[in-house]
């Protein structure tokens, strides 16, 4: 997979930043709309947090494009390549406990034996789901008595299928319905099942080479479907779709958000379409990268112990691709002591910290070519944007299991000059793009219209007073510029009520130039 074609007519197309911001803003508003999230959003909110995710990561745009399988589009690494699957403990835990299920409802006769058994398989679930049994498994088995002597170094799937069929199942013979304990008549059902059964639990202790699409992004899609799994999902989905799920989908923003955060996924070879992050995810891990500083987290869905074989073989990976990206040897060295210390937490942020809850399944390393540059402190989590009002949402306020401020989403208002919630739209007044309460408000009746009450001092910007033979109530600024006095009786009066007389330079209200100009008749006579 070259995409040096495919990078350059995008960067041709998109050739500024607004450009790409405004691109990924629609690809993430197609997201929602396909995903169909629980919140209310905007194009506004969603280029909110695009804009940020897009100048957060630009150190890891540098760094990542210097790699040969760089993507210019998809903003991540994508290449095909051999992933070896060792055995899978939870699979091959899952089919002893249906090969168990299927024979107890066909053996109801000697209870004690089957009990020995029971008990001999059990011994062997407590295992790991390696190819050859332990010592210890062995002398479990053998300390049972009852089964031929059992060796360490015996092929697991061959140990199972002898403790099983020291009962009457793997033949062809059928069972009378009248011995089954759940009273189900299956008396017509021959011993293939179990066949069946026992060759997947086998096939689930033997390493296995798949060819797997794999991805190191910086997308925020993939961060925003970092849960989208194939048959798993966690707390990071978008959406609700379970008990748990869902519930920090905030933090899919706050680590879009910040320059740190990488998406390490696998994709089924047969996929052929160019939206990569909407296939759904066999794998998913998120590594971190900063200044030759390596943090591997939680490996989805399998978890365990980072000693595991997938966990050395993605970090293998992507210690590789970084090394290649920055030009420095590959050689990385495990950081063992309180490396947590080392991890540095955005204070306003929502994702949830694995690295925190499972610092066993994670890993830090560091660039030993670096070590002299290296600065111990991996900053992690960014700020999250409303996809509504695209205002920033605060963590000591707003909730970590929406993408919309609390404000958006209980649709409330707050007043912009005293802070008071807003219970009723009807008492909410919006002056020059704030919204105001109704006590700091008033109706000003030169302007017609309502008008903030206080200035930023708290002063009052009201002026009640009789004017013109009547009350009004208005602003400070309309009664400066239009209100004044008269110079004979000391009356308010609207200025375009008076009439100015140059002899006197002063203004007069109507009734005392009147009075004023009979005298003047007056004395003329």
């Amino acid at each position: 997979m070259y995409f040096e074609n495919e990078n350059r007519e995008f960067l041709e197309k998109y050739d500024s930043n607004s450009k790409q911001i405004e691109y990924y803003t629609e690809q993430v508003e197609r997201i929602f709309n396909e995903v169909g999230i629980d919140n209310d959003f905007t194009t506004a909110g969603i280029e909110a947090n695009v804009s940020e995710w897009f100048y957060k990561k630009e150190t890891l745009f540098h760094i990542l494009r210097n790699h040969p399988m760089w993507n210019e589009e998809a903003k991540a690494i994508i290449f095909l390549r051999d992933e070896v699957r060792g055995s899978d403990p939870s699979a091959f835990k899952r089919d002893i406990h249906e090969l168990l299920a299927y024979t107890s409802r066909k053996i109801i006769e000697n209870e004690l034996e089957w009990s020995k058994m029971f008990n001999a398989v059990i011994s062997l679930l407590s295992q790991s789901a390696s190819r050859e049994i332990s010592e210890r498994e062995a002398e479990l088995i053998n300390r049972l008595g009852y089964y031929k002597e059992m060796r360490s170094g015996m092929k697991r799937s061959r140990v199972i299928n002898t403790v099983f069929k020291e009962y009457p199942i793997g033949d062809d013979r059928k069972i009378d319905a009248t011995k089954f304990t759940d009273g189900h008549e299956e008396g017509d059902r021959n011993y293939s099942s179990y066949n069946k059964l026992f060759a997947k639990a086998a096939d689930d202790t033997n390493p296995l080479k798949i060819k797997r699409i794999t991805v190191l992004s910086v997308n925020i899609c993939d961060f925003l479907l970092m849960s989208n799994g194939n048959s798993w999902s966690s707390c990071h989905f978008i959406n609700r779709s379970g008990a748990y799920q869902g519930c920090y989908k905030a933090g899919t923003l706050s680590y879009s958000n910040d320059g740190t955060s990488m998406c390490f996924y696998t994709l089924p070879e047969t996929y052929e379409g160019n939206r990569w992050y909407m296939e759904k995810k066999i794998t998913r891990q998120l590594f971190f990268y900063e200044n030759g500083l390596l943090l591997q987290s939680r490996l989805y869905p399998k978890g365990g112990d980072a000693s595991g074989e997938s966990y050395g073989d993605y970090r293998a990976v992507v210690q590789d691709i970084i090394a290649k990206c920055i030009e420095k040897s590959n050689l990385w060295k495990k950081v063992d002591d309180d490396w947590d210390s080392y991890i540095v937490t955005y204070n306003n942020t929502f994702h949830y910290r694995d690295y925190d809850e499972y610092p066993d399944e994670c890993v830090f390393t560091y660039n030993k070519e670096m070590k002299s540059e290296t600065t111990y402190g991996l900053h992690i989590g960014g700020d999250s944007y409303c996809v509504d009002c695209g205002d920033m949402m605060d963590s000591d306020y707003d909730n970590a299991e929406e993408l919309q401020c609390c404000d958006c989403l209980n649709n409330r208002s707050y007043c912009h000059r005293c802070g008071c919630e807003i219970d009723d739209d009807d008492d909410a007044y919006e002056i020059d793009g704030e919204v105001y309460c109704d006590d700091c408000t008033f109706y000003c009746e030169y302007h017609n219209e309502r008008e903030v009450a206080y200035d930023d001092n708290g002063d009052s910007l009201i002026v009640e007073d009789y004017i013109g033979g009547d009350w009004y109530t208005m602003c400070r600024d309309a009664f400066d510029e239009s209100v004044t006095r008269c110079y004979k009786c000391d009356e308010l009066e609207f200025a375009d009520n008076m009439v100015y007389v140059e002899e006197i330079d002063s203004y007069l209200c109507k009734t005392c130039y009147d009075e004023y100009m009979e005298e003047k008749e007056n004395e003329v006579a």
